[in-house]
């Protein structure tokens, strides 16, 4: 839940390794943990977090959420986090539901 995974590749070899093989490791990051571990060592000291709320108010909800058409019907999620004066944020495509696309890649429109 919660986690960014990063596939990273380098083209050198391993140190002290005569084989030319590429080094590849597999990350998996969880957001939620990283940020308690920058708050452990110190990077948000804790009289900074004195004013804030530990639990989101049913009114932050709201004003955070949309509502988008999805195949399964009308769908109420949290919209993009950033906000542009001139231009709202959107996704191009709905949600869907797990396994309701062929797994391909979407066709680009022409520019």
């Amino acid at each position: 839940m919660g986690r960014l995974t990063r596939l990273a590749a380098t083209d050198d070899a391993v140190p002290g390794s005569t084989s030319s093989a590429r080094v590849c490791w597999l990350v998996r990051v969880s957001l939620a943990q990283t940020g308690k571990w920058l708050f452990d060592r110190g990077a948000a000291p804790q009289a900074a977090l004195k004013d804030v709320a530990t639990e989101f108010t049913q009114a932050d909800i709201d004003r955070w959420s949309i509502e988008s058409d999805a195949p399964v019907g009308r769908l109420r999620h949290l919209g993009p986090t950033v906000r542009l004066s001139e231009t709202p944020p959107r996704w191009a495509r709905p949600s869907v539901p797990l396994g309701y696309n062929e797994p391909a890649w979407p066709v680009r429109a022409a520019a």
